[in-house]
């Protein structure tokens, strides 16, 4: 269903507004609400690791070192890319 407003005239807001309030009452009320926020939370975390060692990975200096090497092998077709992938992750091996 759409609905209509104009912020210029304030004609149809209050009515979206009333829109808004019972579609926000009917998902607390079915707990549909506090799901999605939960899996948006577990999502946050997700993403926030993704990000954190995707920047620590290319900040190694042994990887930033082997990286263009590598990069070009796996373009020339010498290396495959799940080799070249497993070769810079163990890069990181203590």
């Amino acid at each position: 269903r759409a609905y209509t407003g104009s912020a210029a005239t304030g004609a149809g807001i209050q009515a979206l507004w009333e829109v808004i309030a019972r579609f926000r009452e009917q998902t607390t009320a079915s707990g549909v609400l506090h799901a999605r926020r939960r899996e948006q939370t577990r999502d946050w975390l997700h993403t926030l690791i993704a990000e954190q060692l995707h920047a620590y990975f290319y900040n190694q200096p042994q990887v930033q070192a082997q990286l263009p090497g590598i990069e070009e092998a796996v373009m020339a077709g010498d290396l495959p890319v799940t080799a070249a992938a497993h070769s810079l992750l163990q890069l990181l091996q203590p």
